[in-house]
């Protein structure tokens, strides 16, 4: 007999191999997503379908789990305002629209909320963080799947910059909206 197995089962903290936090398998994903237009590029709301991650397993008698990857096609619904593009389903997380290459890979966040929950996490402003955590805890589900290049301090820099870039860029598409509502409202109803 193996000096590690006794009686059957193997001596570690991993014996008990049921893995009850599904963490890194089961994804949820918010209702609205802020997505990139295919046709023009351009800022739209996609609406998504609810995840179904847990299902009746009728031989069992309870439920089971439904793994689903982060990187999916994501069923819904949503317009482009400039265009009038329809699309039932994207790609994610190609059609983000808050995305960024970095040296370690690709950053992504799922909303405007979710990107101003990783800068706080990047900026290293934990009682920011805290906060908007409190208020969804889809945010806190998000910030433990962050890859380690994301928030490892030297990348902190340039990572800042590019989130600060892409806030800017929203802020400048609010503004022209504003100043000019009834262009998107008439391209809207004409498709």
């Amino acid at each position: 007999m193996n000096s590690l197995q006794v009686s059957g089962r193997w001596r570690s903290q991993r014996r008990f191999g049921v893995n009850l936090d599904h963490r890194y398998t089961v994804y949820y994903w918010p209702i609205n997503i802020d997505a990139r237009c295919m046709r023009c590029g351009s800022h739209f709301i996609f609406h998504s379908n609810p995840a179904v991650n847990y299902e009746k397993d009728e031989k069992v008698g309870g439920y089971r789990v439904n793994y689903q990857p982060t990187a999916c096609k994501i069923g819904g619904q949503g317009a482009c305002p400039k265009c009038g593009k329809q699309v039932d389903h994207i790609m994610w997380p190609e059609r983000a629209y808050f995305k960024f290459e970095t040296s370690g890979g690709v950053v992504w966040a799922w909303d405007k909320q979710f990107l101003d929950v990783l800068r706080a996490r990047v900026a290293g402003d934990r009682v920011l963080e805290r906060q908007l955590c409190l208020d969804n805890f889809h945010y806190h589900y998000f910030l433990t799947r962050l890859p380690k290049h994301v928030v490892v301090k030297r990348h902190r820099r340039g990572i800042l910059s590019k989130i600060d870039n892409l806030l800017r860029q929203l802020s400048q598409t609010v503004a022209l909206f504003r100043h000019e509502p009834d262009r998107f409202v008439i391209q809207q109803l004409e498709n």
